[in-house]
């Protein structure tokens, strides 16, 4: 049997990697005959995957080949030296913040400004000259597996696109969390300045209980359920271990999963995001993870795990407000975090399922946020009823009861076993057409 090649092409951040990687080690653990590739739409693939080395230690392990733009470059002999010197936007303070300084007359930003320009310049420069336009037709695959996103124009999109357009391929449209907002929000379309929904595409999506395709019957056998395979019950005990770490909770470390939120001073403007969370939302919520960590004796650091979109600066900017607490920043994969997990605490967050998913005690703190998640869907509302302990200044108190008693990791109705199955199955169609 010939190979079969399987392209990820990865835009925006590591959450379509959290999908992708636990269907494609399913896939290559039964069948060698696929040859699996990943494109990082960046000039460096550590603009994404910032300083985590969980995903690369993946890659090799399941001889998965990555590029980004550097990879294609004319100066690709010095692609270690370009990757050392080009940082993720997201590591230098937002313009926001600049300006606030420059109004206040405080000039100790000039020299991170600086370095954020440079490193903009370098990004522009080696995109240049980096042939685009030469990198799928060089990998061919035979499947594209796309990071699908709304309202999102990433670098190269244009060269990307027009392959994709003009060669007609296969195109999975992949998820970036195991739910959306809304039963039919979870659709977001191929190409906003094009067709929506071509005939080569695969729509998936990844709860049961949506319905993307509410308003586009004609085009309903495009849609395809395909769980989330980052909950199945065997990747987890592969790479998590426990199925109920409730017993030893207390001797675990604490893993604290926050979310976007504006910078100190930020006021939220009409068009702001409604899941993006003030800066004194998330100070509100902090302050409760202090009292939690109070309430079980914890001493050691914690691991505040950040979403993809977060600025490690505005963390620190957070966390300066509790010096009794000391923590790490850390950008692996979730899963590679809860094998010596006791306890997760979230605020409002898709990756509060994987920890309980995986039998791992997971808190997410009420909030405005969790409120309107709740009122939104009531199907979501039950599901983290079901699965996780809602925790507020009331019961912070009574954590060594609450999650004593929470049953974790039984609830199945949400997301069924067997998802990479799912994927494998339809896979199996496209390769035989």
């Amino acid at each position: 049997m010939k190979s079969i090649k399987i392209t990820l092409i990865v835009t925006k951040n590591t959450s379509t990697l959290d999908f992708c990687l636990p269907f494609f080690h399913h896939l290559i653990s039964k069948n060698q005959s696929f040859y699996i590739s990943i494109l990082f739409c960046c000039v460096s693939k550590k603009e994404i995957l910032r300083n985590s080395t969980q995903y690369e230690s993946l890659f090799k392990q399941l001889k998965i080949k990555n590029f980004d733009y550097i990879d294609f470059c004319y100066f690709k002999n010095f692609s270690s030296f370009l990757r050392a010197i080009v940082k993720s936007n997201l590591d230098y303070p937002p313009l926001t913040e600049f300006r606030s300084k420059l109004y206040q007359y405080d000039f100790s930003f000039i020299t991170q400004f600086l370095g954020k320009l440079v490193n903009k310049i370098l990004q522009i420069v080696i995109f240049r000259i980096s042939r685009v336009n030469a990198i799928l037709p060089k990998l061919n695959p035979d499947i594209i597996f796309f990071d699908n996103r709304s309202g999102y124009k990433f670098l190269g999109s244009d060269k990307i696109y027009n392959y994709m357009y003009l060669n007609k391929k296969p195109v999975y449209l992949i998820p970036h969390a195991p739910h959306m907002r809304h039963p039919t929000s979870e659709f977001c379309p191929f190409d906003e300045e094009g067709d929506e929904l071509p005939y080569f595409c695969r729509f998936l999506y990844s709860y049961k209980f949506s319905t993307p395709w509410v308003g586009r019957e004609n085009k309903r056998g495009q849609f395809f359920y395909s769980g989330y395979p980052g909950l199945d019950s065997l990747w987890l005990k592969k790479h998590v271990g426990s199925e109920n770490n409730s017993k030893i909770w207390k001797n675990g470390a604490v893993v604290f999963a926050i979310r976007s939120f504006l910078p100190k001073g930020v006021e939220r403007k009409p068009n702001t995001d409604d899941y993006v969370m003030d800066f004194e939302e998330v100070l509100k919520a902090t302050k409760l993870v202090q009292k939690i960590l109070t309430a079980i004796k914890y001493t050691k650091d914690i691991i505040i795990k950040p979403h993809p979109s977060n600025n490690i600066n505005d963390i620190y900017d957070l966390m300066s407000y509790f010096p009794r607490i000391t923590f790490q920043i850390s950008n692996e994969p979730m899963y590679s975090l809860l094998k010596d997990t006791g306890i997760v605490i979230c605020l409002p967050s898709t990756v509060a399922l994987i920890s309980a998913y995986s039998g791992v005690p997971t808190c997410i703190i009420e909030c405005r946020l969790q409120n309107t998640i709740d009122t939104t869907w009531e199907k979501l509302k039950n599901l983290y009823d079901e699965t996780t302990i809602r925790i507020n200044d009331d019961n912070v108190l009574e954590m060594e009861r609450l999650v004593l008693a929470k049953k974790f990791n039984k609830i199945r109705k949400h997301y069924p076993d067997g998802s990479s199955k799912l994927i494998e199955d339809m896979l199996n169609v496209d390769i035989k057409i």
